[in-house]
């Protein structure tokens, strides 16, 4: 099993503070219902096996808050899935100034909006398996 060493470092650098802010990442992942918990003796030796890590990422803003954020380790699953499955389609800076500049000169109305957590809530149609392991249960275990 592995334990992030983003995470170490970063309970060493912010100490109290980052696992209180893996918490409420937790706390916010649990309130999606992101995840739904198995026991490892319910699964068979390959789905432990091929379960993905998490890993916790903890950084300062500008601003001086300290933020977490979880992302899965996808390597595992590398092997399943076609990369042009798996890839998002990037913007270029280019691209973004010749929209805006189309949009300025036909005198378009143009609104953003940012869908928070967008992926979390998008149907996951495939079964993936998560390890938690280590300060990520101390974090669920706080949040809780």
């Amino acid at each position: 099993m592995h334990d992030s060493n983003e995470i170490k470092k970063g309970i060493r650098i912010f100490g109290e503070k980052a696992l209180e802010t893996m918490a409420k990442e937790y706390s916010q992942l649990d309130q999606l219902t992101v995840f739904t918990p198995r026991k490892a003796e319910e699964l068979s030796y390959d789905q432990r096996r091929n379960s993905l890590n998490i890993i916790d990422l903890i950084k300062e803003k500008r601003c001086g808050k300290i933020k977490g954020r979880t992302v899965v380790d996808g390597r595992g699953q590398r092997d399943m899935y076609e990369k042009s499955d798996t890839s998002s389609p990037a913007l270029t800076i280019e691209s973004s100034i010749a929209t805006l500049s189309i949009d300025a000169a036909e005198s378009r109305d143009v609104a953003v909006c940012d869908v928070a957590g967008a992926f979390l809530k998008a149907d996951q149609p495939d079964f993936v398996l998560l390890r938690v392991t280590r300060h990520a249960i101390d974090a669920i275990v706080r949040a809780n």
